[in-house]
């Protein structure tokens, strides 16, 4: 009999490899920042920072109504469990998306009224990283994305450049570290 188990992945910060056995099936639901906890309060975030932990509390799915209709059933179910959401850590996370992550905390803090320790205690508590870790993570993206549609002679220096990395080297160690490999030109 197979058994089922609920994993809680905390925000991961860096890559890391999961080897799986080839009958597993895996289901997956992935929260963006600070969403998670509009659904559940979970004290321990920091503490499964790029971790994985078995987690059973208030999220028990029904595989067999899984089976016959996902959309429907994760909707319902998310739907059911949600609680009033954190609307300033969400403003505050989307004016990080829109400087593209590059903005510093304490103009971040600025810009809603607050101060860098207020935010710090924020995310540490709805996200589980600290603001200047998901800036970074958001600055890589958008390099991620830049890098994926460059130009055929754009280099990796001018996409580090255009995305507040020093030079071509640590935007390199950033993707190896966020991805595991480093970049490469096809």
């Amino acid at each position: 009999m197979p058994s089922e188990k609920v994993c809680l992945v905390g925000t991961m910060t860096r890559f890391k490899e999961t080897i799986m056995h080839s009958e597993t099936k895996l289901i997956g639901v992935r929260f963006k920042p600070g969403g998670f906890s509009a659904f559940n309060k979970f004290s321990s975030l920091p503490e499964i920072t790029d971790k994985t932990i078995e987690y059973e509390e208030g999220f028990s799915f029904d595989l067999k109504k899984i089976a016959l209709d996902h959309v429907t059933y994760f909707n319902q179910f998310f739907f059911d469990k949600l609680k009033k959401p954190n609307y300033f850590l969400l403003q505050v996370i989307q004016t990080i998306q829109i400087h593209r992550g590059q903005i510093k905390v304490e103009v971040l803090a600025s810009k809603h009224c607050t101060t860098v320790r207020q935010l710090e205690h924020s995310f540490k508590q709805h996200i589980g990283i600290s603001p200047k870790q998901l800036i970074n993570l958001i600055r890589y993206q958008n390099a991620m994305t830049a890098f994926q549609k460059r130009k055929p002679k754009e280099s990796l220096l001018s996409i580090a450049i255009d995305y507040g990395y020093y030079d071509h080297a640590h935007l390199t160690n950033e993707f190896k570290r966020y991805n595991g490999a480093v970049p490469t030109f096809s």
